[in-house]
């Protein structure tokens, strides 16, 4: 008996399904850990801390050691090392004054890099960057609002206030952590004015901010918590 065109037809069907499938399992492969992104991040962001070292500092961590070493912009003085080490964060001081934080954030199957930069100038002041899984730089807008002097001002300060403590503060430094705990992952947002405004100016506006403004995530974006 000869196969119907039908039989052709359904046959080739299903054998195009499945190759799809397989090049779909092929490009998806295995969910990278935040071990593989810390040591295969493309010399950016890690540009003075070459992968070799990564490596090193990772196992030596794994053996109970984080140790101190020399980077690419420190040579002869160790000051890069690990700072934390969690299923989905590395922490990392690059110099004695920069920090390095990164974060898998992950919800259903869709999984993106938070990079928080920390500066102490000697204030500290942050950069966030997000990514995606191989390291192409995604819009920060689409996963958070970053937060301006207003923003830490508090609820009731009236226009005139307001206005003042705008025109007061020339240079807003603010810095960022993120944070997940039992489940839960929120970026705590700082303003850092005390030590870089005149200290007459900072005493007339202290007390209309607040000194940190908490977000959390959901749905891979930081949306701010009411206080």
């Amino acid at each position: 008996m000869h196969a119907t065109p039908v039989f052709h037809l359904m046959n080739r069907f299903f054998k195009t399904i499945i190759s799809l499938l397989i090049v779909c399992f092929a490009l998806t492969g295995e969910a990278k850990t935040i071990r593989e992104l810390f040591a295969d991040e493309p010399d950016d962001i890690f540009m003075i801390l070459p992968k070799s070292i990564r490596l090193d500092m990772l196992d030596y961590f794994d053996v109970g050691r984080m140790v101190s070493m020399e980077s690419n912009m420190t040579s002869n003085k160790k000051e890069s090392r690990l700072l934390k080490v969690t299923d989905n964060q590395i922490d990392v001081a690059l110099t004695g004054a920069s920090q390095v934080s990164m974060t898998l954030l992950t919800e259903n199957s869709d999984s993106i890099i938070a990079v928080v930069q920390t500066y102490q100038l000697p204030y500290f002041d942050s950069q966030i960057s997000f990514f995606d899984t191989n390291w192409n730089r995604l819009s920060t807008k689409k996963y958070f609002t970053e937060p301006t002097v207003k923003s830490f001002i508090i609820k009731g300060a009236d226009k005139a206030k307001v206005n003042e403590i705008l025109s007061l503060v020339k240079f807003a430094l603010i810095s960022y952590q993120i944070e997940q705990t039992d489940g839960v992952t929120t970026l705590t947002a700082s303003l850092n004015l005390e030590g870089v405004m005149v200290k007459e100016d900072y005493d007339q506006i202290k007390d209309y901010l607040t000194k940190t403004v908490v977000f959390r995530l959901e749905k891979l974006k930081f949306k701010p918590i009411k206080q």
